[in-house]
This record gives C-alpha cells, structure tokens and sequence, in this order.
C-alpha cells in the first residue's frame, strides 16, 4: 500500500512538470522519488529528500524555478488535503478533549487561510504587485529567484484541471496512509473507527514537516500519540501504532536505497546535489 502511495506522488510530480512542457517518463521520475522518498527518512523533516528531486531536474538545465515550483506546489496542495481531511473528519466526533476543542478552532481558520493564499497566488494581479513590491530588490539573485519561483507555482495554479487532478490524487494518497494506519491499528487490537484515523493520521503527517527533527521522527510519533489518546485511544495502543508506522516506512522506501546504489556515480550525484542546496532554496 505505501508503494502504490509512493508511485502516486510519482505521478503527481510529472503531471507539475508536464505543465511546463516537460516530456519526462514516467519510469525515471519514479526511480529518484524511491531515493528521494528514503534520504527523506535521515534529512531535517520527512520533506528534506526534495532536494534531491530539486537538483535532478535543476542540473538538466531547467532552471531553479521549474525546479523547485513543482516541489511546492505539491507540498501546499498536500498539507492543504490533510487539512480538509482532518477538519472533515472533526465533525464526526463528539468529544471534549481540551485538543479538540483546540484544532475545532485552528484547523477551520488554517483551512481558510491556505485557500485564500492558493486563491491569491493563481490571480496575475496578485503576482505583478508581488513583482512591483520587490522591483526594487530583483536585481539581487535570491530575491528574484523567489519571484520567478512565485510565478512558476502560479502557472500550476491558473489550471483548475491541473488541480483538481493534483488535490484528487493528494487525498487518494492520504486516504491510502491513513488505511495503512488502520491495518497497524488492528494489528495493535486497537478498536477501529475510522473517524478517528482520519483525524489523527493527516495532523501526524503534516507535524513530521516541522523542520526540528530527522525525517519527522520523534515529532511525528508524539503528536501521534497525543491525538490518538485525545480520541479515546489507551497509551500503551496509541504508542504501539505510531511506533510500528518507523519500521513500514523505513521497508516501504528501501527500494530507493537499492536504486541509488545501483545509479552511476551516485556518491557524486548526492555531493552535488548537496553542494546545490544554497542555489536551489534562495
């Protein structure tokens, strides 16, 4: 189930490059997300294996905008269907743990705060006054790069198309995460009610991208924890769940590890793309 989640991000990623007229395979694409999907287990956040994506299509010449766009874009969209899963998934619980109260008042503000910000950034206007704002400034390469990269991420936004298919395929894959979750759950003996894992799952998944820990862990596993004991869940089930999900994720992107040994060069290809970090995140 985690492969299939992992070929779906694959397929995401191409339809974002495919929007700038990129003829990519599919096959080759899906090879570096399996190696960016398990150097995100050992970088700063479950997200910091993206730049080895970033650099795989920046060394062939694209340029940093179409490099990085794409990136953000299907990060925003991501967070922002977990978002709408877990509020969905708040009203059909009845509880009045202290944390849900809480996130019954965050999550609906947050959810509206992302799509304003997505509203915003697919309007021309928003970006030429983002450009008029910073005129003064663009001769400095950071600053224009991050204007460029805007521009980018507002061509994936002007196609509805494009997003409908990008937010369907992002809930698909959250929906496929949250099962394995179950299917831990009652491995666990853990009572299912799906409600549940709907809420706790997506805010455990968008806490492991808080820059403050490797690959997530630690961050990911306590807010886990802390929700499923909110929902009702005993201690000793809810740590054993989040627990189990280290050892799946590690197995589920081991084939990355044996893609990247098998690539040519591929000492080289990590050292540059490191060496590239600074250029690739102005």
């Amino acid at each position: 189930m985690h492969l299939s989640a992992l070929a779906l991000g694959s397929l995401r990623w191409w339809l974002l490059l495919r929007s700038h007229g990129l003829r990519y395979r599919a096959r080759p694409l899906f090879v570096i997300y399996l190696i960016s999907a398990f150097f995100n287990n050992f970088l700063p956040t479950s997200a910091g294996g993206d730049l080895l994506r970033m650099y795989h299509i920046y060394r062939q010449d694209h340029g940093i905008p179409i490099a990085v766009s794409p990136i953000i874009t299907e990060r925003v969209l991501g967070l922002f269907s977990l978002v709408s899963i877990a509020s969905a998934a708040l009203l059909l619980i009845d509880m009045e743990h202290p944390l849900l109260l809480s996130l019954r008042g965050i999550l609906p503000a947050f959810w509206l705060a992302m799509a304003g910000g997505l509203i915003m950034l697919s309007m021309r206007r928003s970006i030429r006054l983002l450009r008029r704002l910073l005129s003064r400034w663009l001769h400095r390469r950071p600053v224009d790069a991050l204007v460029r990269i805007a521009e980018s991420i507002h061509t994936h936004l002007r196609h509805r198309a494009l997003i409908a298919q990008l937010l369907a395929l992002s809930l698909f894959i959250h929906v496929i995460v949250v099962t394995s979750f179950i299917a831990l759950g009652h491995a666990a003996g853990v009572p299912i009610d799906v409600s549940r894992f709907l809420i706790a799952v997506p805010l455990l998944l968008a806490s492991s991208a808080l820059p403050i820990s490797i690959g997530g862990l630690g961050v990911r596993e306590a807010a886990g924890a802390a929700l499923f004991v909110a929902l009702g869940m005993p201690a000793g089930q809810a740590a054993a769940v989040v627990l189990l999900y280290v050892p799946l994720l590690l197995i589920s992107t081991l084939p990355g590890l044996v893609l990247y040994l098998r690539m040519k060069d591929h000492r080289g290809f990590l050292k540059r793309a490191s060496r590239a970090e600074a250029e690739l995140t102005p």
